[in-house]
């Protein structure tokens, strides 16, 4: 019996070390439904700058589970959010940006695009022509998606 239980805790142990110690988390902190198991124990922050230069933008963010609101971004302002990544990759955050003279929707956050492009800070810009992503700690974009014009 003794050996038994040293074999259930030797797995128990190298369970946890190679999962990076998941623990499952409240449906507000996966993007994903009550007891999704992240990736790792650490969380990714999203972060969208504003840099229209005296004008306000609307940002809209959700993901299958959890709808963040509508918040109005000011001139040199930024909105951010913050969560951590389900066990099987699937985590995906989805954006409405629309400022006077344009709007794009977009996915701010995909496990399957950005587990490697900005595993825990993920910066976006608002610019007069478009949203400017940065992968982790570049100070170079690596995406950009024009507004669509509005009427």
């Amino acid at each position: 019996m003794a050996l038994f239980s040293n074999h259930i805790f030797l797995l128990l142990s190298l369970t946890l070390a190679f999962s990076g110690g998941a623990t499952p988390l409240s449906r507000n902190e996966t993007g994903g439904a009550r007891g999704d198991f992240v990736i790792s124990p650490f969380k990714t922050v999203v972060q969208v700058f504003n840099r229209l230069y005296g004008t306000s933008f609307t940002i809209h963010c959700k993901s299958k589970d959890n709808d963040l609101g509508t918040h109005m971004v000011g001139p040199k302002g930024n909105y951010r959010f913050k969560f951590r990544a389900n066990f099987w990759g699937t985590t995906l955050f989805f954006c409405r940006v629309s400022w006077a003279k344009g709007w794009t929707v977009f996915n701010i956050y995909s496990t399957k695009r950005d587990i490697g492009r900005c595993q825990t800070y993920c910066k976006w810009e608002v610019l007069g022509d478009g949203l400017y992503g940065y992968r982790q700690n570049d100070k170079v974009c690596d995406l950009k998606l024009p507004f669509k014009n509005k009427p």
